[in-house]
């Protein structure tokens, strides 16, 4: 599967172009490796209009990936918990203790 990423500018100078699409590509690529998704390198495309990244060749699927996130123990403040649920986009049915 192929995904292309566009973006639409106003005019940017021809002579600064280039590294603006480099400087995009490469915090582009910083983002998707904290999400640790498996890509190969985009095809970079630039004109003073527009910014483009072709990924070609995805994958269909991803295998899902559970990440285990320590938090506050069982005599913690209710505050704590509350804080820890939120940050981490969790409810309560989510936790575990291990020992």
């Amino acid at each position: 599967m192929d995904y292309l990423i566009e973006i639409g500018t106003e005019e940017l100078p021809a002579g600064t172009t280039g590294q603006i699409a480099e400087n995009f590509k490469k915090l582009f690529l910083e983002k998707i490796q904290e999400s640790k998704l498996q890509i190969s390198d985009p095809k970079l495309y630039s004109t003073p209009r527009r910014i483009a990244l072709l990924f070609e060749k995805l994958p269909a699927k991803t295998e899902a990936a559970i990440e285990v996130v320590k938090g506050p123990g069982k005599q913690a403040p209710a505050q704590a918990l509350e804080s820890f649920l939120s940050k981490n986009e969790i409810t309560q049915k989510d936790l575990f203790e291990e020992n």
